[in-house]
C-alpha cells in the first residue's frame, strides 16, 4: 500500500483499538490492531483534494460526542 500519511487519530470509542491514517491525497485508510490496513478506504474524496507538496489532506479529527 502506498501511503503518505499526513495525520494518524483513533475514534476515541472504547474498545475500538484501530486507527485512522488521513492520506495526503484524500483518503482515510483504517489499520487494524493487529497492523493491517484494509483494502477499501473509510472515506475517499480524492477528486476533490489536490495533494502534493503542502497540498492535500493535512488533518483528521473525531467530533467527542
Amino acid at each position: 500500500v502506498d501511503f503518505s500519511p499526513t495525520d494518524i487519530a483513533n475514534s476515541g470509542m472504547v474498545g475500538d483499538d484501530r486507527l485512522f491514517v488521513a492520506l495526503q491525497d484524500g483518503r482515510i485508510s483504517i489499520v487494524e490492531s493487529d497492523g493491517t490496513v484494509q483494502a477499501t478506504p473509510f472515506l475517499s474524496i480524492t477528486d476533490r483534494v489536490v495533494g502534493g507538496g503542502q497540498l492535500g489532506m493535512l488533518g483528521l479529527v473525531f467530533d467527542p460526542d
